[in-house]
Protein backbone atom coordinates (compact mmCIF):
# COMPACT_ATOMS: atom_id res chain seq x y z
CA UNK A 1 0.00 0.00 0.00
CA UNK A 2 2.73 2.55 0.89
CA UNK A 3 4.34 1.35 -2.30
CA UNK A 4 1.56 2.74 -4.53
CA UNK A 5 0.89 5.39 -2.47
CA UNK A 6 4.31 6.88 -2.95
CA UNK A 7 3.97 6.14 -6.50
CA UNK A 8 1.35 8.46 -7.08
CA UNK A 9 2.99 11.41 -4.50
CA UNK A 10 5.90 10.94 -6.77
CA UNK A 11 3.97 11.08 -10.48
CA UNK A 12 1.06 14.10 -8.71
CA UNK A 13 5.06 15.91 -7.61
CA UNK A 14 6.29 15.63 -11.29
CA UNK A 15 2.93 17.21 -12.61
CA UNK A 16 2.93 19.68 -9.83
CA UNK A 17 6.37 21.07 -11.09
CA UNK A 18 5.52 20.80 -14.89
CA UNK A 19 2.20 22.72 -14.38
CA UNK A 20 4.04 25.44 -12.46
CA UNK A 21 6.64 25.66 -14.96
CA UNK A 22 4.35 26.33 -17.53
CA UNK A 23 1.91 28.69 -15.88
CA UNK A 24 4.59 30.85 -13.58
CA UNK A 25 5.08 33.05 -16.81
CA UNK A 26 1.84 34.08 -16.13
CA UNK A 27 2.39 35.53 -13.01
CA UNK A 28 2.14 39.66 -13.02
CA UNK A 29 3.90 39.71 -9.45
CA UNK A 30 1.20 41.55 -7.53
CA UNK A 31 0.51 39.09 -4.87
CA UNK A 32 3.09 38.68 -2.39
CA UNK A 33 2.13 36.55 0.84
CA UNK A 34 5.64 36.77 2.28
CA UNK A 35 5.43 37.90 6.07
CA UNK A 36 1.61 36.88 6.27
CA UNK A 37 -0.69 34.51 8.34
CA UNK A 38 -3.02 32.35 6.70
CA UNK A 39 -5.76 29.97 8.90
CA UNK A 40 -6.78 27.25 7.61
CA UNK A 41 -10.27 25.07 8.58
CA UNK A 42 -10.68 21.68 7.11
CA UNK A 43 -11.84 18.28 6.56
CA UNK A 44 -10.34 15.12 5.51
CA UNK A 45 -10.44 11.57 5.00
CA UNK A 46 -7.98 9.61 6.55
CA UNK A 47 -7.38 5.91 5.78
CA UNK A 48 -5.29 3.49 8.68
CA UNK A 49 -3.32 0.75 8.38
CA UNK A 50 -5.92 -2.08 7.82
CA UNK A 51 -3.91 -4.42 10.24
CA UNK A 52 -3.23 -2.13 12.37
CA UNK A 53 -6.85 -0.66 12.69
CA UNK A 54 -8.35 -4.17 12.92
CA UNK A 55 -5.80 -5.07 16.29
CA UNK A 56 -7.46 -1.85 17.61
CA UNK A 57 -11.40 -2.76 17.24
CA UNK A 58 -11.47 0.56 15.08
CA UNK A 59 -12.50 1.18 11.65
CA UNK A 60 -9.97 1.87 8.73
CA UNK A 61 -11.16 4.87 8.15
CA UNK A 62 -12.12 7.88 9.36
CA UNK A 63 -13.41 11.73 9.14
CA UNK A 64 -10.84 14.48 11.09
CA UNK A 65 -10.97 17.99 11.29
CA UNK A 66 -8.02 19.97 11.28
CA UNK A 67 -7.26 23.62 12.45
CA UNK A 68 -4.32 24.98 11.58
CA UNK A 69 -1.93 28.30 10.79
CA UNK A 70 0.32 29.11 7.91
CA UNK A 71 3.23 31.27 7.71
CA UNK A 72 5.00 32.41 4.70
CA UNK A 73 8.47 33.69 5.59
CA UNK A 74 9.28 33.87 2.10
CA UNK A 75 7.27 34.77 -1.11
CA UNK A 76 6.64 31.30 -2.03
CA UNK A 77 7.58 29.07 1.04
CA UNK A 78 5.65 29.14 4.30
CA UNK A 79 5.68 26.55 7.43
CA UNK A 80 2.29 25.44 9.18
CA UNK A 81 1.28 24.17 12.26
CA UNK A 82 -2.18 22.39 13.05
CA UNK A 83 -4.28 20.18 15.05
CA UNK A 84 -6.59 17.64 14.00
CA UNK A 85 -9.61 15.57 15.82
CA UNK A 86 -10.18 12.45 15.15
CA UNK A 87 -13.25 10.32 15.88
CA UNK A 88 -12.75 6.88 15.47
CA UNK A 89 -15.47 4.70 13.73
CA UNK A 90 -15.12 2.16 16.93
CA UNK A 91 -15.75 -1.43 16.86
CA UNK A 92 -15.04 -1.82 20.35
CA UNK A 93 -17.03 -0.18 22.51
CA UNK A 94 -17.82 -1.02 26.41
CA UNK A 95 -20.65 0.80 28.58
CA UNK A 96 -20.06 1.49 32.00
CA UNK A 97 -22.45 2.47 35.09
CA UNK A 98 -21.65 6.33 36.17
CA UNK A 99 -22.74 8.25 38.80
CA UNK A 100 -24.43 9.74 35.70
CA UNK A 101 -26.32 6.78 34.52
CA UNK A 102 -25.41 4.00 32.36
CA UNK A 103 -22.99 5.51 29.52
CA UNK A 104 -20.96 3.71 26.54
CA UNK A 105 -17.26 4.53 25.39
CA UNK A 106 -16.13 7.31 22.40
CA UNK A 107 -13.42 6.76 20.94
CA UNK A 108 -11.27 9.65 19.14
CA UNK A 109 -7.57 10.59 18.43
CA UNK A 110 -6.06 13.97 18.28
CA UNK A 111 -2.35 14.63 15.99
CA UNK A 112 -0.52 17.53 16.28
CA UNK A 113 1.69 18.58 12.79
CA UNK A 114 3.96 20.79 11.33
CA UNK A 115 4.72 20.84 7.65
CA UNK A 116 7.13 23.01 5.22
CA UNK A 117 6.85 23.54 1.78
CA UNK A 118 6.36 25.24 -1.64
CA UNK A 119 3.19 27.34 -2.15
CA UNK A 120 3.00 29.28 -5.70
CA UNK A 121 0.28 31.41 -6.81
CA UNK A 122 -0.01 31.79 -10.48
CA UNK A 123 -2.50 32.37 -13.25
CA UNK A 124 -4.70 36.10 -14.26
CA UNK A 125 -4.38 37.88 -11.07
CA UNK A 126 -2.89 34.63 -9.67
CA UNK A 127 -5.76 33.48 -7.90
CA UNK A 128 -4.61 29.45 -8.43
CA UNK A 129 -1.68 27.63 -6.41
CA UNK A 130 -0.64 24.57 -5.93
CA UNK A 131 1.47 23.46 -3.60
CA UNK A 132 4.10 20.85 -2.03
CA UNK A 133 5.22 19.94 1.35
CA UNK A 134 6.72 17.43 3.95
CA UNK A 135 5.20 16.91 7.30
CA UNK A 136 5.15 15.13 10.17
CA UNK A 137 2.61 14.18 12.56
CA UNK A 138 2.59 13.41 16.29
CA UNK A 139 -0.60 11.51 18.15
CA UNK A 140 -0.80 13.48 21.28
CA UNK A 141 -3.91 11.48 22.49
CA UNK A 142 -5.50 8.51 20.96
CA UNK A 143 -7.86 6.06 23.32
CA UNK A 144 -11.35 4.68 23.64
CA UNK A 145 -13.00 6.24 27.00
CA UNK A 146 -16.34 7.45 28.57
CA UNK A 147 -16.71 10.79 28.45
CA UNK A 148 -16.89 13.48 31.52
CA UNK A 149 -16.10 10.28 33.91
CA UNK A 150 -12.74 10.92 36.26
CA UNK A 151 -13.03 7.50 37.47
CA UNK A 152 -13.94 4.90 34.25
CA UNK A 153 -12.24 2.38 32.73
CA UNK A 154 -10.24 3.77 29.65
CA UNK A 155 -7.98 2.00 27.14
CA UNK A 156 -5.52 3.34 24.56
CA UNK A 157 -5.75 2.99 20.62
CA UNK A 158 -2.05 2.52 19.34
CA UNK A 159 -2.62 4.61 16.33
CA UNK A 160 0.20 6.41 15.10
CA UNK A 161 1.20 9.21 13.12
CA UNK A 162 4.59 10.07 10.90
CA UNK A 163 6.17 11.44 8.02
CA UNK A 164 4.14 12.10 5.35
CA UNK A 165 4.04 14.35 1.75
CA UNK A 166 1.45 16.41 0.39
CA UNK A 167 0.16 18.00 -2.76
CA UNK A 168 -2.45 20.10 -3.09
CA UNK A 169 -4.03 23.08 -5.42
CA UNK A 170 -6.68 25.55 -4.97
CA UNK A 171 -8.12 29.11 -5.72
CA UNK A 172 -8.13 32.12 -4.54
CA UNK A 173 -11.65 33.62 -3.64
CA UNK A 174 -10.87 37.61 -3.09
CA UNK A 175 -7.93 38.73 -1.72
CA UNK A 176 -8.25 37.24 1.36
CA UNK A 177 -9.95 33.81 1.19
CA UNK A 178 -8.89 30.58 -0.66
CA UNK A 179 -10.68 27.29 -1.17
CA UNK A 180 -8.17 23.95 -1.85
CA UNK A 181 -8.17 20.28 -1.85
CA UNK A 182 -4.89 18.54 -0.98
CA UNK A 183 -3.25 14.33 -0.88
CA UNK A 184 -1.18 13.37 1.87
CA UNK A 185 0.67 9.96 1.79
CA UNK A 186 2.16 8.35 4.93
CA UNK A 187 6.15 7.17 4.61
CA UNK A 188 5.65 5.80 8.24
CA UNK A 189 3.39 5.63 10.99
CA UNK A 190 -0.04 3.98 11.05
CA UNK A 191 -1.87 6.09 8.95
CA UNK A 192 -1.57 5.14 4.90
CA UNK A 193 -2.67 8.50 3.68
CA UNK A 194 -5.57 11.13 3.41
CA UNK A 195 -7.68 13.53 0.91
CA UNK A 196 -9.01 16.55 2.09
CA UNK A 197 -10.23 19.86 1.45
CA UNK A 198 -9.29 23.19 3.52
CA UNK A 199 -10.90 26.70 3.45
CA UNK A 200 -8.53 29.59 3.96
CA UNK A 201 -8.51 33.46 5.36
CA UNK A 202 -5.37 35.61 5.86
CA UNK A 203 -2.60 36.82 3.18
CA UNK A 204 -2.82 40.06 5.16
Amino acid sequence: MRSVSSLVLTSLVSGLILATNVHAQESNGSFDPSGTWAFNFGVEQVSFDKEQAYQEFIDDSATALNIEGEYFFRSHYSVTLGIQFLPYDDEGTFSQDTTGGYKSSDASGMPIYGELGYKRFFGPSEKTYVTARAGMSVMVASDRSISNCSNCYEEDIDIDGGFYGLLGAGVRLGQAWTLGVHYKSYFSGDIDNAVGIAVSYGYR
